[in-house]
């Protein structure tokens, strides 16, 4: 069965989530196939675009999301956001989640820790 991931997600980079994202707020808008979305990403000092996929589970894989973006400091950059996704009550969270920096075809940084949070 498909998870509701539409909306609001809370995004945190390097640590726990607290409550207070650390890395803003994607808002995703699924397109009519329930599985592509696009959307903002809004920090405190910008917000991006982003657009990205579902994947529901199956064959043993568990459900995925994966957002891409540009890194709105280096414009020859991109960033990756996936994880795994688990229901704890009405919640959605990330599991084993990271963040990718990939700039111009070469890694320029290695990856960040990730975990999103959207409640249902």
């Amino acid at each position: 069965m498909a998870l509701a991931v539409g909306g609001l997600w809370f995004s945190y980079i390097n640590e726990a989530p607290d409550g207070n994202p650390n890395d803003g707020v994607f808002n995703v808008i699924l397109k009519p196939n329930g599985v592509d979305f696009d959307g903002k990403h809004v920090r405190s000092a910008s917000a991006v675009d982003h657009n990205g996929t579902y994947t529901p589970a199956s064959g043993g894989k568990p459900d995925l999301i994966t957002f891409t973006e540009p890194d709105p400091d280096d414009p020859m950059c991109i960033f990756t956001y996936t994880g795994e996704l688990k229901t704890v009550g009405k919640d959605i969270i990330t599991e084993k989640g990271k963040r990718h920096r990939e700039c111009s075809g070469l890694d320029k940084v290695g990856d960040d820790d990730w975990v999103g949070t959207h409640t249902t």
